[in-house]
């Protein structure tokens, strides 16, 4: 009735919204005889860099001061590590972790993220470290690479802090298991050495 013919009505006086991908110039004609020359601007990928010196905290964290930009926004970045160029291969892949985008529009400017490395096979690496940003068109950008040493959690009992450094090891050069496998037998030889309970 009444309501429903002035949502009829509504919906035929609003204008029709239609989407184009340009591609290159274009040339676009309106029903009244106006005429627009369009010009496609590339879509430019996004810039991100650090800010400051990465800062390794106690807990095993690592905390990135970063900017980030680009032409139509950054919808997603993250921290890439990789193992120096000529190092031989790991037995994980390297973290990729996200990175909280700057609170300004669009994903862009200046930010500080803090990225969890407490339980990664790598803590105590020393690995190539890239920041990557994409845009919604996923076109991507990335820092200059440098090269950190990835935080690790503290050990206070000495069989941890050597259990630790053996899954390090084994880590980034699976090759060096026999290696790990004769330290880890030595360091089962006398556990009451380490006030570690019998079983």
């Amino acid at each position: 009735s009444g309501g429903l013919a002035a949502v009829d009505k509504a919906q035929k006086e609003a204008p029709k919204e239609q989407a184009f991908k340009l591609s290159g110039a274009a040339q676009l004609s309106l029903s009244d005889g106006r005429r627009f020359d369009l010009a496609a601007i590339p879509d430019r990928p996004p810039s991100i860099a650090l800010t400051e010196k990465p800062r390794n905290n106690a807990r095993g964290s690592m905390t990135l001061a970063f900017s980030a930009a680009d032409d139509y926004g950054v919808v997603s970045a993250e921290a890439v590590f990789s193992k120096p160029p000529g190092g031989r291969r790991a037995l994980y892949e390297p973290p990729r972790l996200a990175l909280a985008l700057p609170p300004g529009g669009g994903g862009q400017g200046e930010a500080k993220a803090t990225i969890d490395l407490s339980d990664s096979p790598f803590g105590g690496a020393k690995l190539e470290m890239r920041l990557v940003a994409k845009d919604a068109a996923d076109n991507e950008g990335a820092s200059e690479p440098v090269v950190v040493v990835l935080p690790q959690r503290r050990f206070v009992k000495p069989l941890a802090r050597a259990l630790a450094e053996q899954r390090r090891i084994l880590a980034l050069d699976p090759d060096s298991r026999a290696n790990v496998r004769a330290a880890l037998e030595a360091l089962s030889l006398a556990p009451e050495v380490f006030d570690t309970p019998s079983a």
